[in-house]
């Protein structure tokens, strides 16, 4: 994702990291509020293979939440909040 300009707006874009784990049942609400709260603004879901399937709802919230807006990584364990934001 370039930090440049949006060609649109042309403002730069954001990006919000948001990790989880076993956050089903809040994603699709905090998804809504962040891309709601500014049209330069991207969601990173960082997963840790959450058991409670997050990582599925946020693929099934994605084209009608913002589509190209909304971005998941899926790690393969639950590997901690400090490595989320790195990784």
């Amino acid at each position: 994702m370039s930090n440049g300009p949006d060609p649109v707006s042309g403002k730069g874009r954001v990006l919000v990291i948001v990790p989880t784990f076993n956050e089903r049942a809040s994603i699709a609400e905090v998804a809504r509020l962040v891309l709601a709260a500014d049209p330069a603004m991207d969601l990173l879901v960082v997963d840790d293979s959450s058991p409670d399937r997050t990582a599925e709802a946020v693929r099934a919230i994605a084209p009608a939440a913002g589509g190209s807006r909304i971005h998941l990584l899926e790690r393969p364990a639950k590997l901690g909040l400090g490595t989320a934001y790195v990784e």
